[in-house]
């Protein structure tokens, strides 16, 4: 009887070692095919859509990030700082920090962990005032650009 369960055990565990096996063959072979994800989702820059910043365009290159940053809200607003966490990067030296109701500013972040032909991915923070409203706001969204 114990030949019995062991048998069992052993044609189960190489059941699904064998399953196992080919669910990691068939990935190795659609990565091959495909290649990275990251390509075939392209370069992105989201800021969520309960707040009241939109991340029109970005790019990126050796030593910086470049965001339009469009302004939703009816109010002025002044950009104080724009984070890229996962590259430890803050930026806060524009020339232009504010965005007039409706408008659109590009914003430079220079950051330089960023390396040519690497893809930046890292959560994003805008950090900003509404004129005439509440100071110390923040916008967070997320970051992904292959850089040139």
């Amino acid at each position: 009887m114990q030949n019995k369960r062991g048998q069992a055990a052993l044609e189960f565990l190489m059941t699904y070692g064998w399953a196992i096996l080919i669910v990691l063959i068939v990935v190795g072979i659609l990565w091959s095919l495909i290649g990275n994800p990251a390509d075939i989702l392209g370069d992105r820059c989201i800021l969520p859509a309960g707040s009241t910043l939109f991340c029109e365009d970005q790019k990126a290159e050796m030593g910086a990030a470049t965001l339009l940053i469009r302004n939703g809200l009816s109010e002025t607003i002044n950009v104080n700082t724009i984070e890229l966490v996962d590259k430890q990067c803050k930026d806060s030296t524009f020339t232009q920090p504010s965005i007039s109701p409706g408008g659109a500013t590009t914003f430079i972040v220079e950051c330089e962990s960023i390396q040519s032909g690497e893809y930046v991915k890292s959560p994003l923070k805008v950090y900003y005032d509404v004129a005439g409203g509440l100071s110390n706001k923040t916008a967070s969204g997320r970051l992904l650009v292959k850089a040139n």
